[in-house]
C-alpha cells in the first residue's frame, strides 16, 4: 500500500511534467522569433549591403535573413494607418492619459531636410533647418507622420513630393522632397540611426532627413551623417562668439557605427561658405555680432563629392535692450520718447520685443515747446535813485523768467525841475533889474539925505522965527 507521503511525491512529479509540456511550444516560438530577428554581421559578408545606408531603408534584404525589427514594433501597423502604434505599445501614451476615450496628443518635432550635403529650401525659400512640425490628432506618432507633416507644411507640392513603397523590409521611401534616387535616402532621430518609418516620434524630437548624392559618383559610398554636438538652437547677445563641435558617424570594418570629430569641414552660414574650418577636434569658433537669425551648417568634400550630410544649427543674435524712460521736451531743448536702447549695436526700439522704431532723425524726438510768455509785471518800482524792474514768466515753465529795467524817476521828471529853476532865476533877475532901475546908486542916496536934512532944518528955522516974532 502506498503511503500518503509517496502519493504527494507522485502528484508533484506529474504537475511538473504537465507544466513542461505546456511551456515547450511557447519557448520554441520565442526562440524562432529571436533567431529570425538577428542582424547578419557585415564583417561576415564580403559584399557591401545594397540600397540605403543604415539609418535609411535598404532596398533588398540580405540573403541570410530578414530585416531587423524594431523593438516593440513587430508586425503591421495597427489598422493599416500611417503612424499608428503597434499593438504591443511601441509608442506609449502620454503618462496620466492612458485609457481616456478620445485622447489625442500634440507633438512638436524639429526637422532638417538636406540634399547632397546642402540644406534644402521650402516653398517660401527659407531653409528647412530645425523647422518645427506639429503633429496632432493621434494618441502617438511615428517617423512617417513626421515625413508627411514636413512635406505638407514646407514643400510647394505638398504630399505629391513624398511617396513610400512596400519592400521585404516593410514600408520604405520611394520619393523624398520630390526626388527619386533609387532608395538613396536616410533619416536620423535625435542623432541616432532610425530603423524604419514606424519608429516613434515624440514631442521635442529632432529629425534629420537626407538625400544621398555621393553614390552617383562613387557607387556603394554614402555621405556620413554629421551633427553639431550640443548645439542646435542658440540665442545670444551681440557680444561673443560660438564654438561648434562637429561630429560625424561612420562604420568600422565590422560595420559598427562609430562617432568621431569631423576635422577639415568648412562652416557655412545661410548657405555661404566662410573662412572657418574645424580643427582636429572637430571644433571651430565663429563670431556672431550682428542681430539676426543664422542657419549654420558645414561641408566636407573629396574627389567623389560631399562626404557628410548637412548638419544644422540656428544661431539667433538678439539685442541687449535697456529701457529708457521718456525725457519731456522743454521750451528750449528737444525731448525723447520712451524706448529701448541696445548697448550692443546702438539701435533704438519701441518695445522690448525688438520691434524697430523710427530713426531719431524721423520722429523719435519730441520738439521743443518754445516759450509762452505772460504779461510784463512791475516787480520793483523805480525811484529817483534806482531803476525799477519788470518781469514776465513762461507759462510752459515757471522757472523761465525774463526781466527788463524801469528808468529812474529822475530821468522821467528832471526837465520839469529844470524849467522851474530857470523860471525862478529869471524872476529874480527881473526883480533885481527893476530895483536897479528905480533906486539911485549908493552915492546918490547920501546926497538926497543931506538935502532932506537941510530942508527939514530950514523948515524948522522958519517955524521958530515966526513964533518969536509973535
Amino acid at each position: 500500500m502506498i503511503s500518503k507521503k509517496n502519493i504527494k511525491r507522485i502528484v508533484a512529479v506529474l504537475m511538473m511534467a504537465l507544466m513542461m509540456v505546456s511551456f515547450m511550444p511557447a519557448m520554441g516560438v520565442f526562440a524562432a522569433e529571436e533567431a529570425g530577428s538577428e542582424l547578419a554581421d557585415p564583417a561576415d559578408e564580403e559584399a557591401e549591403p545594397a540600397g540605403e545606408e543604415a539609418g535609411g531603408e535598404l532596398a533588398e534584404p540580405a540573403d541570410d535573413g530578414a530585416a531587423p525589427e524594431e523593438d516593440g514594433a513587430e508586425g503591421e501597423e495597427a489598422d493599416g494607418e500611417w503612424g499608428e502604434p503597434a499593438e504591443n505599445g511601441a509608442v506609449p501614451e502620454e503618462e496620466g492619459e492612458e485609457g481616456e476615450a478620445g485622447y489625442t496628443a500634440t507633438a512638436t518635432v524639429s526637422v532638417t531636410v538636406s540634399d547632397g550635403g546642402a540644406i534644402v529650401r521650402d516653398k517660401d525659400t527659407a531653409y528647412v533647418a530645425l523647422s518645427p512640425v506639429v503633429l496632432t490628432g493621434k494618441e502617438a506618432y511615428t517617423l512617417k507622420d513626421v515625413f508627411v507633416a514636413v512635406h505638407e507644411e514646407y514643400h510647394e507640392n505638398g504630399l505629391e513630393a513624398f511617396e513610400t513603397q512596400e519592400t521585404a523590409w516593410g514600408e520604405g521611401l520611394e520619393k523624398v522632397w520630390g526626388e527619386t534616387t533609387g532608395g538613396n535616402f536616410g533619416y536620423y532621430r535625435n542623432n541616432q540611426m532610425a530603423w524604419g518609418l514606424t519608429d516613434p516620434a515624440e514631442d521635442g524630437d529632432v529629425v534629420s532627413i537626407f538625400i544621398y548624392r555621393r553614390p552617383e559618383k562613387a557607387p556603394g559610398s554614402y555621405e556620413n551623417y554629421a551633427y553639431f554636438d550640443g548645439i542646435d538652437k542658440l540665442t545670444k547677445g551681440h557680444e561673443g562668439s560660438v564654438t561648434f563641435k562637429l561630429v560625424w558617424v561612420y562604420f568600422d570594418e565590422s560595420w559598427n557605427t562609430v562617432e568621431g570629430p569631423c576635422a577639415g569641414a568648412t562652416i557655412t552660414i545661410d548657405g555661404e561658405t566662410t573662412e572657418y574650418v574645424t580643427d582636429e577636434k572637430g571644433e571651430v569658433t565663429v563670431p556672431f555680432n550682428e542681430e539676426g537669425r543664422f542657419v549654420v551648417s558645414a561641408i566636407k568634400e573629396d574627389e567623389s563629392g560631399t562626404m557628410i550630410t548637412a548638419p544644422a544649427a540656428i544661431i539667433t543674435v538678439e539685442h541687449d535692450l535697456k529701457f529708457v524712460e521718456e525725457k519731456p521736451a522743454t521750451c528750449t531743448e528737444e525731448g525723447m520718447k520712451a524706448h529701448y536702447y541696445c548697448e550692443g549695436c546702438g539701435g533704438i526700439f519701441e518695445t522690448g520685443e525688438g520691434v524697430p522704431f523710427m530713426p531719431i532723425s524721423e520722429g523719435w524726438t519730441i520738439p521743443a515747446k518754445g516759450h509762452l510768455w505772460g504779461e510784463w509785471k512791475v516787480t520793483k518800482a523805480a525811484t529817483t535813485t534806482e531803476e525799477g524792474i519788470e518781469t514776465r514768466v513762461c507759462q510752459h515753465d515757471p522757472t523761465h523768467v525774463e526781466t527788463r529795467a524801469i528808468a529812474k524817476l529822475d530821468d522821467l521828471s528832471g526837465t520839469k525841475d529844470a524849467k522851474k529853476s530857470s523860471g525862478k532865476a529869471a524872476a529874480k533877475t527881473e526883480n533885481k533889474a527893476a530895483s536897479k532901475s528905480t533906486n539911485p546908486k549908493t552915492g546918490d542916496e547920501e546926497t538926497m539925505a543931506l538935502y532932506l536934512l537941510i530942508f527939514i532944518a530950514s523948515v524948522t528955522t522958519v517955524v521958530v522965527i515966526k513964533k518969536r516974532h509973535n
